[in-house]
């Protein structure tokens, strides 16, 4: 199943949060990361969304199926802020350990393979949904949480949502 498919699948069926009960007016940090197996092989997303305090608001690990890497690191974004969406958050501060990634979405680079054409274009779709949002690059050794979770996922093998793992209010 490509990822967009199970993209949409997930959003028209929703991944079953609850909005958090009180916000911080300040941003929350989504940090996300893919993962491929082979690349392309076998892939994983993980997110993990924390509190303006840095509290952790909760982690995600899904299993995509066999993707590239770059493919791998799009998806992790966009089901992650699929997530940061129906938590209700409005402020946001992405991290991502792919600096293309990162460089695509802030204008630096242009996205010039046409397979990550309808990731790039589903991610920026997303992002213009929050009311602020600031996107950048973070080292893998800042990442760990994120990409421990993808990781994870890509050696799992059933598509779909496979955990979460932390949830505070």
């Amino acid at each position: 199943m490509a990822l967009l498919e199970f993209v949409a699948r997930l959003a028209a069926v929703k991944v079953g949060l609850e909005p958090l009960k009180a916000l911080n007016a300040d941003p929350y940090i989504l940090m996300t990361d893919g993962a491929a197996k082979g690349n392309p092989g076998p892939a994983g997303a993980g997110a993990v969304i924390f509190a303006p305090d840095e509290a952790v608001v909760g982690s995600w690990s899904w299993y995509l199926g066999p993707l590239s890497n770059n493919a791998a690191e799009y998806g992790a974004l966009i089901l992650g802020l699929i997530v940061a969406k129906e938590l209700g958050l409005k402020k946001l501060k992405v991290a991502l350990d792919s600096e293309l990634v990162a460089r695509q979405l802030s204008g630096q680079y242009q996205v010039r393979h046409e397979g990550l054409r309808l990731y790039y274009q589903e991610a920026k779709k997303l992002l213009a949904e929050f009311d602020e949002v600031k996107v950048g690059h973070v080292y893998r050794e800042k990442n760990g949480d994120a990409d421990r979770l993808a990781s994870l996922a890509a050696q799992n093998g059933a598509i779909g949502l496979l955990e979460v793992l932390e949830r505070q209010d």
